[in-house]
């Protein structure tokens, strides 16, 4: 059965617009549930809390010597060393690509 949608004012069947006919049914009831919602208007409202931690590694560059601080964003869990491991870290200023390795608690930088 075609369904009778009102948008923006005009009449649709089956996602496509019709002109407005006297005494036709499905254009009455739609008429009927958009006067429904206009007088009943329903809104719903979900909400959850969300716990975002950072993270923030800081390492002296073996490379250059420079000193880093990478920021990493992580919802839900506070971080651990053990999230951490096998992740990529770029230096800042010469772009020397490590791997973090959590090694019993401890984050070491393996050159890549």
């Amino acid at each position: 059965m075609p369904t009778v949608q009102i948008k923006n004012g005009k009449f649709y069947r089956d996602g496509i617009e019709e002109p407005a006919k006297f005494g036709d049914p499905d254009q009455i009831k739609a008429l009927k549930r958009a006067n429904e919602i206009k007088a009943n208007p329903i809104a719903e409202l979900s909400s959850h809390e969300t716990v975002t931690y950072t993270a923030t590694i800081k390492y002296t560059c073996p490379n250059c010597m420079y000193l880093n601080f990478d920021e990493m964003d992580e919802s839900d869990w506070p971080f651990d060393e053990a999230d951490m491991d096998e992740l990529e870290t770029t230096c800042n200023e010469c772009k020397h690509v490590y791997i973090l390795a959590n090694d019993k608690g401890t984050l070491k930088l393996k050159a890549l």
